[in-house]
């Protein structure tokens, strides 16, 4: 038998040209969120669904036109956020929650039985727990995240996030100064 000098970058192209149709049909050639952007995203996706409903709560149920003003637009720029996350994630498939988390549901329920000023208080110093706590969450994935697409949705919705600290802070010296 004669030696072909060809035969063996036939076998490797052959090889090289299953080995990507594999792996074409097993991921659809789309990219995956590493662990970690992974589960920033489900925490980012908890915490916008969390000042949603919480929001819509004291939008509803506040008697402060401040507190009101305040929680419409959490309810519109946390619900601007989810959908950019959701497209974002939907093209790393990654699944989102579909809600709040069990503590916010919880929390929500005892504001549910509140009024007056105990309501405004007990509101707004939920806003800025929460928003402390994402303040930190997104930094950490401005600073350790994989995906740039992740990294650049942190990055563009970190100071809303710090605007709705401050503005919570402003809000809480304000009802504690003057309780209606």
């Amino acid at each position: 038998m004669k030696f072909n000098p060809t035969r063996p970058y036939l076998l490797l192209a052959l090889s090289t040209f299953l080995a990507a149709a594999c792996s074409k049909s097993s991921n659809n050639n789309t990219p995956a969120a590493s662990t970690f952007d992974a589960n920033f995203m489900v925490a980012a996706s908890y915490a916008n669904q969390d000042e949603i409903a919480s929001s819509k709560l004291a939008v509803t149920q506040s008697t402060s036109l401040g507190v009101t003003g305040f929680a419409g637009t959490l309810v519109a720029d946390h619900t601007a956020a989810e959908s950019t996350l959701a497209t974002l994630a939907d093209s790393l498939h990654v699944t989102l929650p579909g809600g709040p988390d069990s503590t916010h549901l919880t929390a929500n329920t005892i504001l549910t039985g509140m009024s007056g000023a105990t309501f405004d208080t007990s509101y707004i110093h939920l806003m800025i727990r929460d928003h402390q706590a994402a303040i930190v969450l997104f930094q950490s994935e401005i600073d350790s995240g994989m995906d740039a697409g992740v990294k650049t949705y942190a990055t563009l919705t970190l100071p809303k996030l710090q605007m709705h600290l401050q503005a919570a802070d402003s809000l809480y010296t304000v009802l504690q100064t003057n309780p209606q």
